[in-house]
């Protein structure tokens, strides 16, 4: 049960965490766990009107999906299909944030805009 499109465009956003493993055991002593729910505390619930969800895969990275939702207008749809600056933007800021915050550098690996859900699931 989710109000996400599965029709839809989305946005994949694959991240790197230089030095998870060091970060994890020195500076934060929550669990991976702990910090997904930190991350997505950051990245918030919504970008440019559109559903954000933060995953930590492993101690090294993390990924981040952006999927209209049945609210999404087609500014949204737009922003998310060209990869606007305004997602963009919203991603640095939000990895300069945690940075500042937390201590904790990320890194972009990639970014692309996907023709709907179902193509997260291929990758």
């Amino acid at each position: 049960r989710t109000n996400l499109l599965i029709d839809k465009p989305c946005v994949l956003v694959d991240i790197n965490i230089p030095f998870g493993e060091q970060y994890l055991m020195n500076e934060w002593h929550y669990g991976s766990e702990r910090l997904e729910v930190a991350l997505r505390n950051f990245f918030g619930y919504k970008a440019c009107g559109a559903n954000v969800i933060v995953a930590v895969t492993s101690q090294n990275t993390a990924r981040l999906l952006i999927a209209q939702n049945i609210n999404s207008d087609e500014k949204c749809s737009n922003a998310i299909t060209t990869l606007s600056k305004d997602i963009k933007d919203y991603i640095n800021e939000t990895l300069e944030n945690i940075e500042h915050y937390l201590g904790l550098k990320l890194e972009v690996v990639k970014i692309e805009s996907l023709p709907n859900l179902v193509c997260v699931l291929q990758k």
